[in-house]
C-alpha cells in the first residue's frame, strides 16, 4: 500500500524539481485585414505535453477620447480658503515625494525586466505590412514612416533579449490602392525559473520601496 502512494509522490516531486528548468514557449500572432483584426495566443509547457491556445477571431479597434466635466460652484455658497505659507510648503513636499516614489518605483520596475528579458530567447519574428493610402506620394511617406516604426522597435529589443533567428520585416507599399494590412508571427521562449526569480526580485523591490516610501512620508510630514 505504501509503495502506491510513493509512486506518485516520488512523479510529484520529480516535477517540482524539473518544473522551474523546463521552457515555455509563448507564441503571439496578429493579422489585421480592412477593419477586422485577428488575434491568437499560444502556450506549451513540459516539452510540449501541456498546450494552451487562445483565438480572438475578429474584433475592431477603436479608440475614444476621455471627456471630462467641470461643475461651476455657486458663488454664494462657496467658500473660500486662504492659502498659507506652510500649505504651499507642503504642496511641494509632497508633490516632491510622490515624484521620488514615481521614479523609484519606474526603476525598480525598469531594472526586473531587463534582468528577465536576458534570458528571453525569441525564435521568431516575421512581421510584414502592405499599406496604402490611395495617393502614391502620400503612400511613401507613410511607408517610411512605418519602416522607422518598425526599426526603432526591432532596435530598441534587440539588445534586451537573445535571438536564434535574425528578424524579418517587411514593409510593401501600394501606390494605387487605399488599404491596410499587416501580419506578425513572434515565437519567444523562456524558462519559468527565470520567470518566478523575475517576479520575486520585483516583491522584494516593491516592498523595500514601501518600507523607504513610508520613511520618507513621516519625513516629509515633520518637516512641513
Amino acid at each position: 500500500m505504501d509503495v502506491i502512494w510513493k509512486v506518485p509522490l516520488m512523479v510529484f516531486l520529480g516535477l517540482l524539481v524539473i518544473f522551474p528548468f523546463t521552457s515555455i514557449r509563448i507564441r503571439v500572432q496578429y493579422r489585421r485585414k480592412g477593419e477586422k483584426d485577428h488575434l491568437e495566443l499560444g502556450w506549451r509547457l513540459l516539452f510540449g505535453l501541456l498546450r494552451f491556445r487562445t483565438v480572438i477571431p475578429s474584433f475592431w479597434l477603436n479608440w475614444k477620447g476621455v471627456s471630462f466635466r467641470t461643475e461651476q460652484e455657486d458663488r454664494e455658497t462657496a467658500h473660500k480658503r486662504r492659502i498659507s505659507l506652510r500649505m504651499v510648503r507642503r504642496f511641494w513636499s509632497e508633490r516632491s515625494w510622490i515624484r521620488r516614489q514615481i521614479v523609484s518605483f519606474h526603476e525598480i520596475v525598469t531594472e526586473t525586466y531587463r534582468r528577465f528579458l536576458r534570458h528571453v530567447v525569441c525564435e521568431r519574428l516575421v512581421w510584414n505590412s502592405r499599406i496604402g493610402t490611395g495617393d502614391a506620394a502620400s503612400t511613401g511617406v507613410v511607408t517610411g514612416i512605418v519602416w522607422g516604426v518598425k526599426t526603432t522597435l526591432v532596435g530598441f529589443t534587440s539588445p534586451l533579449l537573445r535571438w536564434t533567428d535574425p528578424p524579418r520585416l517587411d514593409v510593401h507599399p501600394l501606390f494605387h490602392e487605399e488599404k491596410i494590412e499587416t501580419e506578425l508571427d513572434s515565437i519567444f521562449r523562456f524558462r519559468i525559473g527565470h520567470a518566478i526569480l523575475a517576479v520575486i526580485h520585483l516583491l522584494i523591490g516593491m516592498m523595500r520601496h514601501k518600507k523607504g516610501s513610508e520613511e520618507n512620508w513621516r519625513n516629509t510630514q515633520f518637516r512641513a
